[in-house]
């Protein structure tokens, strides 16, 4: 299980099970008790759902409630697709996934390829996904024999594979994925000089990505390796001054850190986290998850709160601990300069936590206006609205700069913003 310290709004990681509570049925007065943290105001869930209103396992997808309208439309040739203004908004399992290959009723889009491959999840398993597609290509084939790589059903059914393996790698990593993924590709290969090129350029991309996965997991299993041992063997902490005393040198490398593991994180996995399912299909979701990214950033965000706290801590002068709150109040006035929110937070919740709040001499003989600024950036009133007003405004400066300008988002309010948005459609 993940501890999300100091967050005290537990996320729903798995499906819950009957003996625990769901995220929407934890009230505010039982998230009181765990002080001091500067997110424990959000704002009240949603009522609690009845069981009955569960997300919907039918065979019908309905991607957006479409209204009573004299402009949807019903494609006799696509399995019940439902159109509205031109616009794919519900229909069949079957006649939603005949849209993945082209016809000559319709072009493939990326979009929808991104959001069909994303969303299916939730009625069918990635490998069970590209089995079905396979079928329709070899029956395309059939119909439609073709040498032509640019029109024929073949270099369709390869654009379609590089697209998924590009959006969504890590469905990869399981074996029946790889099994289909070779059956299909070796035979376009077969078939023309120019497929065996677009299938060697599919299949390198596709190791390349699964291979910077598994190097940013041996990483971290290595991180986590040294943090225990510097909890068994005190001998090995070094003080953080000593490694680096520059604020903004180490809000840069926090910068670059928070970024390796944002990029890390698929946008499946926020579906496999966010997904409530009966008890006889959890075994199905618990069978796609292959990653554990988003427990990662979270956990990392906990540990950068709990280094900061500590750091201050431990010191036993009173000299040395406002020397290092100075330094990370600078450091956090780094961080937002540089757009990094999540770091940003989580350095507050350090400086933020109870031990920390208790040395009021300490305190006293830093800045108040740079404790201040914090306070007021932090504050949860209106769910982080002077938050949310920089975040929009630092997204707005990086599309006009013409240098790259990155933004970290502050990622547990992201999470729980997603979460009560999949709440408000869950049955949709």
């Amino acid at each position: 299980s993940l501890s999300l310290f100091p967050l005290p709004l537990p996320l729903p990681l798995s499906p819950p099970s009957p003996s625990l509570p769901s995220l929407s049925s934890i009230s505010l007065s039982s998230l009181s008790l765990i002080q001091p943290s500067l997110f424990g105001h959000f704002v009240p869930p949603p009522e609690t759902r009845s069981p009955d209103s569960t997300p919907q396992t039918s065979t019908s997808l309905l991607l957006s409630p479409p209204p009573p309208s004299s402009s949807s439309s019903v494609d006799p040739n696509s399995e019940e697709v439902v159109y509205k203004d031109g616009v794919v908004v519900a229909g069949s399992l079957d006649g939603l996934i005949s849209l993945l290959l082209p016809s000559q009723t319709h072009q493939i889009e990326q979009s929808y390829v991104f959001a069909f491959v994303l969303c299916s999840r939730l009625f069918i398993q990635p490998h069970q996904l590209l089995g079905r597609v396979t079928k329709i290509f070899s029956s395309l084939q059939k119909q439609q024999p073709s040498s032509s790589t640019d029109s024929g059903p073949a270099n369709k059914i390869v654009e379609l594979l590089s697209e998924w393996a590009e959006m969504f790698p890590y469905d990869f990593r399981d074996e029946r994925m790889m099994r289909s993924l070779k059956d299909v590709t070796q035979h376009c290969a077969s078939l023309s000089p120019e497929l065996r090129r677009l299938v060697g350029q599919l299949q390198a991309a596709l190791v390349k990505k699964l291979s910077v996965l598994d190097k940013y997991e041996h990483i971290l299993a290595q991180v986590n390796a040294v943090s225990m041992e510097r909890l068994i063997n005190p001998k090995t902490q070094v003080n953080i001054l000593s490694v680096c005393d520059s604020p903004q040198e180490l809000a840069q490398q926090l910068t670059h850190i928070e970024l390796e593991r944002l990029n890390n994180i698929g946008p499946e996995e926020f579906i496999q986290t966010f997904v409530r399912c009966p008890e006889e299909t959890e075994p199905l979701y618990r069978d796609m998850k292959k990653t554990s990214n988003i427990e990662a950033y979270v956990e990392w965000f906990n540990r950068l709160s709990y280094l900061v706290a500590t750091e201050i801590c431990v010191s036993d002068k009173k000299r040395n601990r406002a020397k290092l709150l100075e330094f990370f109040l600078d450091t956090a006035a780094e961080c937002r300069k540089l757009n990094n929110f999540n770091s940003f937070m989580a350095i507050s919740a350090g400086l933020f936590m109870s031990p920390v709040t208790r040395l009021k001499r300490t305190r006293s003989k830093v800045s108040s206006s740079k404790l201040h600024t914090i306070e007021a950036f932090v504050d949860p009133f209106s769910n982080f609205s002077t938050y949310r007003h920089a975040l929009v405004s630092a997204f707005a400066q990086a599309s006009k700069s013409r240098e790259k300008m990155c933004v970290v988002p502050f990622f547990s309010l992201l999470v729980k913003d997603l979460y009560f948005l999949n709440e408000g459609m869950s049955n949709r």
